[in-house]
């Protein structure tokens, strides 16, 4: 099975084991459901090529189970679903409202993270993960960057689907991040560790504990 994002909003699977491989036996359509959602409108640069169709689909991501699916726009919306479903099962809205290029599943944590070039938002997809460490604090190791926690200013309402757990920006345009794992973990998916590409030469890192633990190999972090 494929799935492939379209710039008209609508994501379609298709079935290379059917004889009508060539057409999508599933269309999930993300501007008829979010309609009136985002930040795009109030954006001032509305000459910018991604806002002539803010519901361009910009990134997609599957998680390790294959029921859950997440589409970002050129908007600056993910819609998260149940593929079983032609309803999402949340609508998450990042601030700036420009085009999310990555998406990620965490399993571990039960967590989703999306970005787009100035915010990696995490948030929950499922209400419950493999592993969660609610006791430390989220960690910073670059100067320029800035670490919100949800879990510090929302109180328990973080547990629930769609509850932003940390949001993460920098001074710098955020292109890629993945989940630093180790021997024990090499796809990242029980760790804390945010690995960040950017604009500039160097990574960026973040340790957030209530995504994960840290790798063995920065285990000095915890």
């Amino acid at each position: 099975m494929a799935s492939v994002g379209c710039d008209d909003g609508v994501v379609r699977f298709f079935d290379n084991r059917s004889p009508d491989s060539l057409l999508p036996f599933i269309k999930l359509d993300v501007p008829a459901v979010s309609k009136g959602m985002g930040f795009f409108d109030s954006v001032k640069n509305s000459s910018a090529s991604y806002y002539q169709n803010p519901f361009d689909i910009t990134s997609i991501a599957h998680d390790t189970s294959g029921l859950y699916m997440a589409a970002g726009t050129a908007g600056g919306l993910v819609a998260l679903y149940d593929v079983r479903s032609s309803k999402p099962l949340h609508v998450k809205e990042h601030k700036h409202g420009l085009p999310i290029h990555t998406i990620k599943f965490h399993p571990g944590s039960g967590c989703l993270l999306s970005s787009d070039e100035k915010l990696i938002k995490i948030w929950k997809y499922r209400s419950t993960g493999d592993l969660v460490n609610n006791d430390a604090v989220e960690v910073s190791l670059n100067s320029s960057a800035k670490v919100s926690s949800s879990d510090i200013f929302g109180g328990s309402n973080t547990k629930g689907l769609g509850a932003v757990i940390a949001n993460v920006e920098s001074s710098d345009k955020f292109s890629n991040f993945i989940m630093g794992g180790d021997e024990k973990d090499p796809t990242g998916n029980r760790s804390g560790l945010l690995l960040c590409t950017t604009d500039q030469p160097k990574l960026e890192a973040y340790y957030i504990p209530k995504v994960g633990l840290a790798p063995s190999w920065c285990s000095f972090l915890e």
